[in-house]
């Protein structure tokens, strides 16, 4: 079947094929075979398997059922600048055996998730409107789907897609995501991350980052709702961590213990701190433990991925943005920003200690 995409996919297109993004200031770069026992390298730039570079921040990675990984990030290949008139560059996918050899696959031009170019999305999500992030996905009992996506400057604060396959593509729900938490304003919600309960597949919860405008500054504090059974909104039933300037939750379970990562404090594209709370529920109460380590190792937290390995063993990976500093304090493209992913280490009594920063391990 033959696929027509707008121009702008087209072109980025070709930067992919060319290997490097040469758009957005990428080098081509050899490309790499996949290989189920490749080390994860967080000390070296990671290229996809058609050599440019990976292009995929602030998401999430999840696993089908036959164990493949899929990255889902946000782009900033096309030249997307917070703050700055500038094109939304979508999201992008990418799939991996070893979480070190990422093969572009995204349903639309192999790459992306859904067109991001047109006209609604770009006035939804363009630099100048403040952009649109956070893209964390599950998958319903029924074989969909979902993605909760933040759309910054809107009422609701978030879209939902679906999708029939982890790749995509991606139609956005029409109705709008309802949550038990706003103050009305245009940017309500920040970043936020989407988990299923592993005891009952079929429940699903938000872990939400709320904006407070009514004080100044505004704080950040961070919610957890159960949503309806679509994943689509939620449903009322809501507890609040209770912080004056956090965001960016990663939350799992492990063991009888529910367990929250955050970025503490909040603050776009910082090498920032990040601490950890726990409940025996999601629902609550939470209680705020510790934080894991200043700096999160060159980055800021934006996800805590439960990911079975090979081998049948259970990682909890941290992943971590490693923002592009501007200079002057300026908030650069964030095309070279890297990833890092790394397990964290738990104490025999199931606390986090203070984490170190991991340059290899294998994912087994």
């Amino acid at each position: 079947m033959v696929k027509v995409f707008s121009a702008a996919v087209a072109v980025a297109l070709c930067l992919v094929v060319a290997g490097g993004d040469a758009a957005a200031g990428g080098v081509p770069h050899a490309a790499v075979t996949q290989s189920t026992a490749t080390p994860v390298n967080n000390s070296v730039i990671t290229y996809d398997t058609l050599g440019a570079r990976i292009d995929a921040h602030d998401g999430t990675v999840v696993q089908d059922a036959s164990g493949t990984a899929w990255l889902f990030g946000t782009s900033y290949a096309c030249g997307f600048t917070l703050n700055v008139a500038s094109p939304y560059c979508g999201v992008r996918v990418y799939r991996s055996t070893d979480l070190q050899t990422w093969t572009p696959a995204g349903a639309v031009g192999g790459i992306l998730a859904w067109d991001p170019y047109t006209s609604d999305w770009q006035s939804r999500c363009g630099g100048s409107e403040f952009g649109c992030f956070r893209p964390h996905v599950a998958m319903r009992p029924d074989g969909t789907w979902v993605m909760w996506l933040n759309v910054s400057h809107s009422t609701a604060g978030y879209a939902v897609l679906t999708a029939p396959e982890p790749g995509g593509p991606y139609t956005e729900v029409t109705t709008p995501p309802a949550l038990a938490i706003s103050d009305g304003s245009t940017m309500p919600f920040g970043d936020q991350d989407l988990v299923v309960d592993p005891t009952d597949p079929t429940v699903a919860y938000l872990a939400y980052t709320v904006i407070d405008h009514s004080v100044s500054p505004s704080t950040h504090d961070i919610a957890v709702e159960k949503l309806d059974p679509t994943w689509t909104t939620g449903t009322g039933q809501v507890t609040r961590l209770g912080k004056t300037l956090v965001e960016a939750p990663g939350m799992f379970k492990r063991g009888s213990t529910w367990y929250l990562v955050y970025s503490d404090p909040a603050c776009a594209y910082c090498i920032t701190g990040a601490s950890y709370a726990t409940a025996p529920s999601p629902l609550g109460p939470w209680t705020v433990r510790t934080q894991l380590r200043a700096g999160s190792c060159g980055g800021q937290t934006a996800d805590v991925d439960v990911l079975r390995g090979p081998s049948g063993a259970t990682y909890y990976v941290w992943q971590i943005d490693r923002w592009a500093q501007g200079s002057g304090g300026g908030l650069p493209n964030q095309f070279t920003a890297n990833n890092y992913l790394a397990p964290l280490s738990f104490a025999a009594d199931g606390t986090i200690p203070a984490q170190t920063c991991v340059p290899t391990w294998t994912f087994s």
